[in-house]
């Protein structure tokens, strides 16, 4: 007996199986089952049907939640049995997520001001117990903009875990500078995530600055007009 497996990603409707039996004998449908078994082996509520061919299905009576709250591993089990009455079972296992990777640090943090040289960004992201990140499609989605000017020849690298590295060559303009990522993970869940950072020449090109103050700094006064309370 063949039996292909299906569900659908993310938003899952029903589970089907399609039964070929080896023999001349063919599939008894109404024989064959198939069940939707959640996390803690506790079954998926729904009915069986079929297409009168080959095709066996788990229909679920309610779409799986999307928060987060029914994540985690499924079990596929199907019962494969021909005119004969002979049987096969089958179990196929895959693993729910909906919840968004998430990015747990960034250097430079956000809203920090560089004084000294730059030249790499370094991006800590975790998917939780969820399907783990796709670093391929979420490294290429990262945008080191100065205004709409893009930085360009960014080297992309990853560590396969939990980190993400981008060098450039040493930055030049002064200015705010904006960091873009969509994280995905490799169940299709994505974020976006922003991140700013200020390059300056020395720490007060953009810290406020106070040049005229009324009374004088270190002034000697004994009384204090309107005039005086303002800059």
């Amino acid at each position: 007996m063949i039996l292909l497996i299906n569900h659908s990603k993310n938003t899952i409707t029903k589970a089907s199986a399609k039964l070929k039996d080896n023999s001349d004998k063919d599939i008894d449908l109404s024989l064959s089952t198939i069940r939707l078994e959640g996390p803690g082996n506790i079954q998926v509520p729904g009915k069986q049907t079929d297409d009168k061919d080959r095709t066996i299905f788990w229909e679920l009576a309610n779409l799986l939640p999307t928060d987060g709250s029914a994540d985690g591993t499924y079990t596929i089990k199907v019962k494969a049995v021909n005119k004969s009455g002979i049987s096969k079972d089958f179990v196929f296992t895959f693993l729910y997520d909906t919840k968004v990777p998430t990015l747990t640090s960034i250097t430079p943090a956000d809203n920090s001001i560089i004084t000294t040289t730059l030249t790499e960004i370094v991006a800590k992201v975790s998917d939780g117990t969820g399907s783990g990140v796709d670093f391929a499609a979420s490294k290429a989605s990262m945008k080191l903009m100065m205004g709409t000017k893009e930085i360009p020849n960014i080297l992309r690298s990853d560590n396969g875990i939990d980190t993400m590295t981008f060098k450039f060559s040493s930055l030049e303009d002064t200015g705010r500078y904006t960091i873009e990522i969509k994280l995905k993970d490799r169940a299709g869940n994505e974020h976006t995530y922003q991140s700013g950072f200020d390059f300056v020449k020395k720490e007060t090109d953009v810290l406020p600055r106070s040049f005229i103050c009324r009374p004088p700094d270190r002034a000697f006064k004994n009384s204090v007009t309107k005039s005086d309370r303002h800059t």
